[in-house]
C-alpha cells in the first residue's frame, strides 16, 4: 500500500506514517512521564526514549501491507505552537496475541492537547479508516482504568463494548521489568504537584505485576518506599501515611485481573457513525 494512502486528515491534524525524521519528535514526547505514562517501556533516559523512537519507527514501516500502522498526528494550523509540530501519536499495532479479532489502537499526546478533544478526534479518524475504508471486521483497545479513566470514556464514545479482561502477564510480560522500572522512576522523579498521584498510580500498575507473578510484593513494596522518599511524598505526608498509601495502592493493583479489553465491530461503529460528507 502507497504511504500516501496512509495519510489522513481531521479538522485540526494530519496524520502520516512516521519516517526516521520524526524520531526526536517522538522521543520529545517521552520527555513528559504523564504522557507515556500507561505504555509498556521504560521512558526514563534520552537513550531509551531514542531507542523506543527508533525501534518503533522501523516496526512501522513493515505494517503498510496489511493497512494498519503508526502515524504522527501533525498541528499544520499551528493551533497547540509551532505549525507542523508533532503533538501524539496514535497506532493500530498487531492483533491481541488472546482473543483479538483486529488490530489493538493505542494514542499519546502532548500534555498541552488534553481535555479539548484531540485524542477523540484522532482515534475516530483511525478507526474510520481501518473498519469503514480498510473494511476490518473489529478493532481492540485494552485500558487500565486507574491511569486513564477519559481512555475509558473515548472507548464507549467510539461505540466500544466491553468484552473483558485481558491478562496483564498475557500482554505485558516481555516488558515488566522496563515497565516496572519506568513507573518507579516516574513515583521517584515527580514534580510537588504530581508527586502523590504518582506514587499512587505507579503501585497500582505494579500490584498487578504483581498478582500476575511477575514481581515479589516485597520487592514491589520497599522500591516504592525508596521512591516516596526521593520524590518527597515521604516527607510531606510522613512516613507511616506513606507506606500505607503504598500498600493500599498495591492492594488495589493486586485485585485487579487485568485491563479492561474494549472492541468495536465494523458492523457497530458504521451503524453508530453518520457517513462523512
Amino acid at each position: 500500500m502507497a504511504s500516501d494512502s496512509y495519510v489522513l486528515t481531521t479538522e485540526r491534524f494530519t496524520l502520516r506514517p512516521l519516517s526516521a525524521t520524526d524520531g526526536p519528535a517522538m522521543a520529545a514526547l517521552g520527555t513528559d512521564p504523564e504522557v507515556v505514562k500507561s505504555l509498556v517501556l521504560d521512558w526514563s533516559t534520552p537513550e531509551k526514549r531514542r531507542a523506543i523512537a527508533e525501534d518503533w519507527i522501523a516496526k512501522a514501516g513493515g505494517w503498510d501491507e496489511r493497512g494498519y500502522g503508526m502515524w504522527g498526528v501533525f498541528d499544520e494550523g499551528g493551533l497547540f505552537g509551532e505549525s507542523g509540530r508533532m503533538v501524539g501519536v496514535c497506532c493500530a499495532d498487531e492483533p491481541l496475541p488472546k482473543g483479538g479479532e483486529g488490530p489493538e489502537i493505542f494514542y499519546f499526546f502532548s500534555r498541552d492537547t488534553w481535555g479539548l478533544g484531540v485524542a477523540s478526534e484522532v482515534a475516530r479518524a483511525v478507526v474510520r479508516y481501518l473498519l469503514a475504508d480498510l473494511g476490518l471486521g473489529a478493532v481492540e483497545a485494552l485500558i487500565d482504568p486507574g491511569l486513564n479513566p477519559a481512555s475509558v470514556r473515548l472507548a464507549e464514545k467510539l461505540g466500544m463494548a466491553l468484552v473483558g479482561r485481558y491478562s496483564r502477564a498475557d500482554y505485558e510480560a516481555d516488558g515488566a521489568r522496563d515497565s516496572i522500572a519506568f513507573q518507579l522512576w516516574r513515583a521517584a522523579t515527580s514534580t510537588p504537584d504530581l508527586a502523590r498521584r504518582s506514587l499512587e498510580e505507579a503501585a497500582i500498575k505494579i500490584g498487578q505485576f504483581v498478582a500476575a507473578g511477575l514481581e515479589p510484593e516485597e520487592t514491589a513494596e520497599a522500591s516504592l518506599r525508596a521512591a516516596a522518599d526521593q520524590s518527597g511524598v515521604a516527607a510531606q505526608l510522613g512516613d507511616h501515611a506513606a507506606r500505607e498509601l503504598i500498600r493500599s495502592a498495591l492492594r488495589t493493583g493486586v485485585a485487579e485481573t487485568g485491563l479492561l479489553h474494549y472492541r468495536v465491530t465494523r458492523k457497530a461503529f458504521l451503524a453508530a457513525t453518520p457517513p462523512q460528507a
